[in-house]
């Protein structure tokens, strides 16, 4: 779901797999292995990142950080 969530965003914004990562330092292959779904869920830190260069809407940022793994206290 994140993965299917993550691609739409992308292709709204009008954005190649390759933008993304230059846009938010994520790896072209995890954005590749997310909207794949062999990676099924991204570390938070990562959807922030995500998110951010997304440029997505306080309501839309919501809905998808909630579709990422969460931080472990203490970790």
């Amino acid at each position: 779901m994140f993965g299917q969530a993550l691609a739409m965003h992308r292709r709204v914004a009008g954005l190649t797999q390759e933008d993304l990562s230059a846009l938010s330092g994520v790896s072209v292959r995890t954005i590749q292995a997310l909207e794949s779904g062999s990676s099924r869920n991204a570390q938070h830190s990562t959807a922030l990142l995500l998110a951010d260069a997304l440029r997505l809407g306080p309501d839309d940022q919501q809905w998808f950080l909630s579709g990422a793994r969460r931080r472990r206290s203490g970790v």
